[in-house]
């Protein structure tokens, strides 16, 4: 017995070798577990909200996914700790995700806060011991609640204040379908045990209630499970433990049983159906019918509960599972991930046709399988013998010797059902080796091939050991590291070293390209021919580059024509001259629009590929393209439909780190220099890898777009005044999604506002004002003060003169009264009394006119006259341009130079003595001119008087006085001297006209 389940084993694995087996495909889903962030992999439910997140209700609470990252807003009640089961998410008309939690409370999400339902209280005290709400129906904004227990719980309505009431529980055994916003639950009451063979189904939507009895057979009671589901045209798919019902308008369309419970169903525009199961995956059927005769058109995730199946906007599929979290696909059509279980695991290093049809495909360890595509529809694959190598570099068909070539470590070939390697021995050493290969390439004639390898260019036959054609390292005395070869159809050979492209000519010479192109002195890999003989190859760093024998044209087609990367790995030549390149950043598709010229399509994992790493590609004739890529081997026949990305959304504006929300933000404080803003663009497919751009416009700057993958921009140091930030996003086509704008202005600070600045300039202006007017204030009581100190000194000076020329007076009044000369007393004492009267007047007043001071000097004179017996006389002439009236000067300005005059120049003269005093008008100057016949002064006394003193001290201190008054030349000036002819002494003033002083036009001319 031993031995027959030994030899079973051993029979079993050789059998499955053999055997062809149906291909089956997958999409290749993206998984997201809670190593992404999911809060648990026990997912319910998915829902897409009006501005396109996704919202799932898993084990541990409600989270949102953007694309990015998945959230869980701050919770303080636990929340995020509680079952949300399927169906129990709803959104109001204000935006906001309501759900009910396994404990029965309801709760909303606004502005990214958690908020309990204000009448939690009223549900917990109506709710049964048993209750557990399923299903949570929304209207308005959160204006009416119902919610709805699968089991004894019935719908509870709330709505107002904490109004209330319950739509009741069917009869025992009875089925409440619920319907609102579209969507329908189900409420059972299953107290009891019996099971009748009848179950009466009651429909209740907006309010109307209708009713219908199933049959149902009783033995299916034990399995358990109820289910519906409203389809489009108002029909219901039900599921009653075990058993499956399509119902429209209380009609029974048809019924089968269904062994397996369905949790979830999409139905497609085009009629067929995605149905979720309890552990049994997800299936599409065509349509209802192959529904009801459960036949499946693909079956995935197979042993998984699928909770939830939702298509997002951009036609890409959501399934929530109960193990393993969510997985996502772009689209769920005719492309997938063969499931190979030889595949599993594995990367698919090559892909080759196999002559008739069918392709050959092996993996990265040297694995190989032959998929048949005979009946496209239903391909089949059959697993090859190992064959022996550690691993493979490419895999090459030559269809007239029906051999297989697996280019590795070592090469093998599959021939007549077996495979089989190539020996040879180098000459000289006398052992044997065997051939080991990076690229094969067959020559066109049966069994024949070429061979790349590090150091060795070959050319064998497989039936001919130890004969071949050899370019070795010896040859070059170099090392030469081959990397590809290629049997072009003229029978050219083209080989791939580290210095670039060669020809291997007559099997024993390199000849290079007499081609001057920095692409030809590049190595490379891939390489075919177009149907017009050019060749096509990728060297590194330059794209794929198409040359023709003979011309000396070389076109590049790079990354900046839109292919995905410069580093290509595998080239493929399809019969309508499509090239097809894969790099390790996907697929490129390049299609001839013109000469020499293509449209470049890129297919990447946005696309559906389970990888961007493409190590091989090949076209069949129904249309396929089969990719080999690090996460295996994928098929499609159509491009996905591309997905317009939708214009970015700013979540977010951090200023200081103080976040503000972007709809809110208009203005902000002058010390906002430092500005975070937090977009993204709500766009599933291109699975957190968008190109962004962005530039921030502001009156006179710069407005060249910056790009970035981040979904951030820090902006520091920005001045006040009015800004627009733009943004787009760019999807896996490369176009532009439109553009999002965010308005806002940093005000000034106060003091830099325009009414501060006016507010400003008009209290400097006050200030000023207040200032000068403060200033001249000052300045005008300095002058008072200063004017004022003036004349009481110069009323002090005069009084102080006064007694001097008092004294005199009165000591020639008292002469003439011991001289017994009455008559003279009496006059002089008149003159005398005059003369004060006159003093007086002009100490008080400061200023005199010429009439005045003349008529003062005149009657000083006399007395003098009269006190000297007329041993003198003297003459006082007015010029004619002088107004006496009106011209004016200081008092007794004049008298001391006179008093002088009589004093000391008449002293000594016994008679005809002469005074002589006369007044002018020169260069705008009043001029006194003071002369007597006396004997004069000497030179010394006359330059000391000139200099320090003029009659004294209280005459120079009024001097003094009066020069402070005046600036410039306009002052105060005496000049002493003697007469041209003749002794005596000659005083000059020149004194400057004071205000309001008038001097006549006329012809000077002085009169006495």
């Amino acid at each position: 017995m031993k031995s027959i389940r030994t030899l079973l084993c051993v029979l079993l694995p050789a059998t499955l070798l053999s055997a062809q087996q149906p291909l089956r495909f997958a999409p290749a889903f993206r998984n997201y577990t809670t190593d992404h962030g999911l809060p648990n992999n026990w997912v319910y439910d998915i829902y897409q909200d009006h501005t396109g997140y996704l919202w799932i209700a898993t084990d541990h609470g409600v989270c949102r996914f953007d694309g990015y990252t998945f959230k869980q807003f701050p919770d303080t009640l636990n929340t995020n700790l509680t079952s949300v089961l399927t169906g129990a998410m709803a959104e109001d008309s204000l935006g906001r995700i309501w759900y009910v939690d396994f404990q029965s409370r309801v709760f909303y999400i606004e502005n990214d806060t958690i908020r309990p339902y204000p009448y939690n209280h009223i549900i917990a005290q109506q709710k049964g011991a048993t209750d557990i709400f399923h299903a949570l129906y929304v209207a308005g904004a959160g204006s009416e609640l119902w919610l709805v227990a699968r089991a004894n719980g019935g719908v509870l309505h709330l709505w107002g204040n904490g109004q209330y009431d319950r739509i009741p529980l069917p009869r025992q055994r009875e089925i409440l379908v619920f319907e609102k916003n579209g969507k329908s639950q189900y409420a059972l009451n299953n107290r009891g045990n019996a099971f009748p063979a009848q179950i009466t189904v009651r429909q209740h939507s907006d309010g109307k209630s209708d009713s219908l009895v199933l049959p149902y057979p009783p033995e299916n009671r034990l399995l358990g499970g109820y289910w519906v589901k409203k389809l489009h045209n108002g029909r219901y798919i039900l599921y009653i433990a075990g058993q499956l019902y399509l119902l429209q308008h209380q009609t029974i369309l048809w019924m089968r049983p269904g062994d397996t419970h369905p949790l979830s169903l999409l139905e497609e525009p085009d009629g067929s159906l995605l149905v979720g199961y309890l552990q049994d995956g997800l299936v599409r059927y065509r349509s209802l019918d192959d529904l009801r005769a459960n036949r499946k058109e693909s079956h995935w995730l197979q042993g998984l509960t699928v909770s939830q199946v939702l298509r997002d906007r951009e036609g890409g599929y959501w399934i929530g599972t109960q193990q393993e979290g969510v997985f996502y696909s772009p689209g769920l059509n005719s492309a997938g991930t063969a499931q190979i279980p030889l595949f599993e695991g594995r990367t698919i290093k090559a892909v080759t046709s196999n002559g008739a049809g069918g392709l050959f495909v092996g993996t990265e360890d040297a694995h190989v399988a032959e998929i048949d595509l005979s009946h496209p529809e239903r391909p089949t694959w059959k697993q090859l013998p190992h064959s022996g190598s550690l691993f493979l570099n490419s895999l090459h068909y030559d269809a007239p010797g029906r051999t297989l070539a697996l280019a590795g470590n070592p090469a093998a070939f599959y021939v007549s059902g077996h495979w089989k390697t190539y020996s040879y021995t180098i000459n000289g050493f006398g052992q044997s080796r065997l051939l080991s290969s990076n690229r094969l390439s067959p020559t066109g004639k049966p069994g024949q091939w070429l061979s790349a390898s590090p150091g060795q260019l070959t050319r064998f036959s497989l039936d001919k050991p130890n004969v071949w054609v050899d370019l070795t390292n010896s040859t070059y005395q170099t090392i030469i590291r081959f990397r590809s070869v290629f049997s072009a159809p003229d029978g050219r050979v083209w080989a791939s070293r580290n210095e670039g492209l060669f020809e291997w000519k007559g099997g024993s010479t390199l000849v290079r390209p007499d081609v001057e192109h920095p692409a030809f002195l590049q190595p490379f890999i891939g390489m075919d021919v177009l149907p017009d003989g050019s060749l096509v190859f990728g060297p590194k760093g330059h794209g794929v580059v198409l040359w023709k024998l003979g011309e000396n044209a070389v076109t590049e087609i790079k990354q900046a024509d839109g292919l995905l990367s410069n580093k290509v790995y595998a080239v493929h030549v399809a019969p309508n001259g499509v090239i097809w390149a894969g790099t390790h950043s996907g697929l490129n598709r390049l299609t001839p629009v013109g000469p020499r010229r293509y449209r470049v399509d890129n297919f990447t994992v946005k696309h559906g590929l389970p990888s961007n790493t493409v190590n091989d590609v090949r076209t069949t004739p129904d249309g396929s393209v089969w990719v080999a890529t690090a996460k295996g081997l994928f098929r499609f026949r159509e491009k996905p439909g591309e997905a317009p990305i939708p214009a970015p959304l700013f979540e977010q504006v951090t200023v200081h780190g103080v976040a503000y929300a972007a709809a809110t933000l208009h203005t902000l404080p002058h010390d906002s220099a430092d500005l975070v803003v937090k977009f993204l663009s709500l766009h599933f497919r291109s699975g957190g890898d968008i190109p962004y751009r962005f530039r921030l416009l502001q009156a006179g700057g710069d407005s060249a777009w910056t790009h970035t993958h981040s979904q951030t921009v820090n902006f520091s140091s920005l001045a006040p005044g009015a800004y627009r930030f733009q943004t787009q996003a760019q999807n896996e086509e490369g176009r532009w999604s439109a553009v999002s704008t965010l308005t806002f202005t940093i005000r000034p600070p106060w003091w830099a506002t325009w009414w501060a600045r006016v507010a400003g300039a008009t209290a400097l202006g006050a200030l000023a004002f207040a200032g000068y007017r403060y200033r001249i204030g000052e300045i005008q009581k300095a002058s008072k003060l200063r004017e004022e100190l003036y004349r009481l000194e110069q009323s002090a000076l005069q009084a102080q003169m006064n007694p001097h020329f008092i004294f005199n007076c009165l000591n020639s009044i008292q002469h003439f009264i011991l001289k017994n000369e009455t008559d003279a007393a009496v006059l002089y004492l008149a003159r005398f009394a005059k003369l004060v009267r006159t003093a007086l007047n002009a100490s008080v007043n400061g200023t005199v006119t010429l009439a005045e001071e003349v008529a003062m000097l005149d009657n000083y004179l006399a007395l003098e006259q009269m006190r000297f017996q007329k041993t003198f006389d003297y003459t006082i002439a007015v010029d004619d341009a002088l107004d006496g009236r009106h011209t004016l000067l200081p008092p007794l300005l004049v008298q001391p130079f006179v008093e002088n005059a009589v004093l000391h120049g008449m002293k000594a003269i016994k008679k005809d003595g002469h005074i002589g005093v006369t007044f002018r008008q020169a260069d705008g100057y009043l001029c006194v001119t003071i002369q007597d016949n006396g004997p004069g002064l000497p030179k010394e006394q006359l330059e000391t008087e000139g200099k320090i003193s003029l009659g004294g001290q209280i005459t120079q201190r009024r001097l003094e006085l009066l020069r402070q008054g005046y600036s410039g030349q306009a002052a105060h000036t005496v000049v002493y001297g003697q007469p041209e002819n003749g002794t005596g002494t000659v005083v000059t003033l020149r004194i400057p006209p004071t205000p309001n002083s008038k001097l006549k036009t006329q012809n000077s001319k002085l009169t006495t």
